[in-house]
């Protein structure tokens, strides 16, 4: 065990806004979460998009981000556009999915505070998100950061960038859940990591266990 326990002790991965299920499943077993930040900016990702369930089916909610070269930018540079109501389109959007789900009120004033205070820098802000998630998902494990591009890899390191992408999210396989919709909708898998605690809560950890 002690063997298996060392090869696989920490996982890396990019910045995400409240990423999708698969992410948290890679995590599991590890003991420190690497976040990527001398990674350049990657549009049409995960870095600044999730994806939710609602009435009328699958929605994107994107953090829009200021002008300029982004894609050429390094991640922490990354400058959030607080010129148009981002943040209470997005907590709308989110209350409308889910204030009908079993666990919308255990998580609402917590996850409230992030669309009502002001945040300037996208890295940050998702960092901020992923140390909470941890948190209301009780996962045991310690946040860090890497120090220089591609330097921090070995062997003992689980490297899960850009494992799940916009493009191929809907390709991870997960067993079924209720979600909200269910009597309009299919089941829609792997989608942000919101969407399980709302309907899942406490049980949301073993339900990734089973999906491993």
């Amino acid at each position: 065990m002690s063997s298996t326990k060392e090869k696989s002790s920490k996982i890396i991965v990019e910045s995400q806004y409240f990423g999708p299920a698969a992410t948290f499943v890679a995590m599991l077993g590890k003991e420190v979460c690497v976040l990527e930040k001398f990674e350049n900016y990657n549009k049409r990702s995960f870095r600044n998009r999730m994806i939710i369930a609602t009435a009328n089916g699958l929605l994107t909610l994107s953090i829009p981000l200021r002008k300029g070269k982004n894609s050429q930018c390094i991640i922490t540079k990354v400058a959030i556009d607080n010129s148009v109501n981002w943040q209470g389109k997005h907590w709308q959007a989110i209350i409308s999915a889910y204030r009908n789900s079993p666990f919308f009120q255990y998580f609402e004033d917590d996850l409230k505070h992030f669309y009502t205070n002001r945040y300037e820098n996208l890295y940050d802000f998702n960092k901020v998100l992923l140390v909470n998630t941890l948190k209301w998902l009780n996962f045991k494990m310690t946040v860090t950061e890497t120090t220089c591009y591609g330097r921090d890899l070995n062997s003992k390191m689980l490297d899960f960038r850009n494992k799940c992408s916009i493009q191929n999210y809907a390709q991870f396989q997960f067993s079924r859940y209720q979600q909200v919709f269910f009597d309009r909708q299919p089941f829609q898998p792997n989608l942000s990591i919101l969407d399980l605690l709302f309907n899942l809560g406490n049980e949301s950890l073993g339900y990734l266990k089973r999906n491993v």
